[in-house]
């Protein structure tokens, strides 16, 4: 009967795909771990590997061979687990990966507590969305939603999350609400898409004590769980929501918790900033700076540096590994930008608020539009954002007068706060055309009239 030291090597080799690499993640030379191999295949008698000069696969024995071994060693490895956990204190590295916004509302308050009563064990998590290699990125422990598919990973059931359909009160008021999932085939509903697939998520519910599983069908699916929130908000269409969102929003939440928008940080560089260049990093940061009262950049997004490692989310370059000397004043850069959103907050304070955000209609999928106002009304700002950085798009946005204590029939004048152009207008609707490449984002005050039409140079 094969050693568990021999069987040990033969699972590293089969989950790493490579001899070298199993030997360096073993401590042992190539050729050690290459003998152990042979004389595992000569006692058990059959090939378990396939080898060339350029790879290492395993055979149809060898694959059926790993699960078995590699679910023994687990199980021999926790039974020594409960022995070691009666006599030794847990010290050293945990790394943990969890989703971006139930790591931060659930887990990460967790993260205390749990240093407390281990204060020897270094607590290391990473936030993302996307589906991670446990084996090839180094995490310990990975926190996940959904149903586990046929794999060799230890898994434990934390809990359940509750799913909801949820809409804005403009979207119910204009096309009903659902009262069964089969009246969702009526109604625009939102997807949420894997990056790695670019597939939605099924919207699951319970039913005549099954469950069954609807694709959503709608005319905008996004990839990121704070964007299709913002499209709900919007009035765009339906989303289904775990409880842990609706919980952040909803509950007593809003009085201490803050949400601080930083636009990237060294492990998040999302897919739009790789490839929408300056428009995009524009979007970003017209995004970040006026939806929350905090909001934040990481180095070199001023230079819109947007080179990723190879298949991730994360800078290639990054401070977290090197000091980085950078040219301030290089072509390309958009500090003015920033500077320019930077005094239109300082000047506001309608943008100094974190509970008065308010989402507002517009026409266009692509355009995202919001406001905020101080309690007396005496500063209010109005932000419509182009979210597609690769074209221009034109959308009637639908001004909420009536919030603002203005008539409808009443003349007020709106001045554009990146220009600094100032117009009149009269009634709700307002027509703009946001092109990236100039703008991505409009951001204007409404102020009241008391002047006469032609101390202005323009009346729309």
């Amino acid at each position: 009967m094969p050693d568990l030291r021999t069987l040990a090597i033969f699972v590293k080799v089969a989950e790493r795909l490579s001899f070298v690499r199993a030997a360096a993640d073993l401590g042992i030379t190539q050729s050690g771990v290459s003998n152990a191999i042979s004389r595992l295949e000569d006692e058990i008698g059959t090939r378990l590997l396939a080898r060339t000069t350029r790879r290492v696969s395993l055979t149809e024995h060898g694959a059926a061979f790993f699960e078995r071994c590699r679910q023994a060693l687990a199980d021999i490895g926790e039974a020594e687990l409960v022995l070691k956990n009666a006599q030794l204190k847990p010290s050293g590295n945990l790394r943990i990966d969890m989703p971006i916004a139930f790591g931060r509302i659930k887990v990460a308050p967790l993260l205390g507590a749990f240093q407390a009563r281990y204060p020897d064990v270094n607590v290391h998590g990473t936030f993302n969305d996307r589906i991670i290699d446990l084996v090839g990125e180094g995490i310990d422990v990975s926190v996940r939603f959904g149903f586990l598919q046929d794999s060799g990973l230890i898994a434990r059931r934390l809990g359940g999350a509750e799913l909801s359909v949820v809409g804005a009160p403009a979207y119910f008021a204009k096309y009903g609400k659902p009262k069964r999932p089969e009246d969702l085939d009526s109604h625009n509903c939102l997807g949420f898409t894997f990056r790695e697939t670019r597939q939605p998520r099924e919207w699951r519910f319970s039913h005549n004590g099954g469950e069954i599983a609807l694709m959503p069908k709608g005319n905008m699916n996004l990839s990121d769980g704070a964007a299709i929130c913002d499209a709900a908000i919007a009035g765009l269409g339906l989303i289904q929501l775990q409880d842990y969102f609706i919980e952040l929003t909803r509950s007593e939440m809003v009085e201490y918790f803050r949400g601080n928008l930083f636009v990237n940080t060294p492990d998040i560089l999302p897919e739009i900033l790789q490839r929408g260049g300056p428009p995009a990093f524009k979007m970003r940061a017209a995004l970040g700076a006026t939806l929350s009262s905090l909001w934040g950049i990481y180095s070199g997004f001023e230079l819109c540096e947007s080179t990723p490692v190879p298949g991730t989310e994360e800078y290639l370059d990054s401070e977290k590994y090197e000091i980085r000397v950078r040219d301030w004043h290089r072509a390309g850069h958009i500090k003015d930008y920033i500077a320019r959103l930077n005094r239109i907050r300082r000047d506001n304070p309608a943008l100094h608020g974190y509970c008065n955000l308010r989402f507002y209609r517009a026409d266009s999928p692509h355009v995202l539009f919001y406001g905020k106002a101080t309690p007396t009304r005496d500063n209010a700002v109005l932000v419509a954002v182009n979210l597609d950085p690769f074209a221009a798009h034109e959308a009637t946005l639908v001004l909420p007068l009536g919030d603002l204590g203005i008539a409808d029939d009443e003349t007020y004048e709106l001045e554009e706060l990146f220009t600094e152009n100032r117009g009149l207008a009269r009634g709700p609707r307002y027509v703009v055309v946001l092109d990236p490449e100039v703008t991505p984002a409009h951001i204007y005050r409404v102020n009241r009239w008391t002047r006469r039409e032609r101390d202005f140079q323009y009346f729309y």
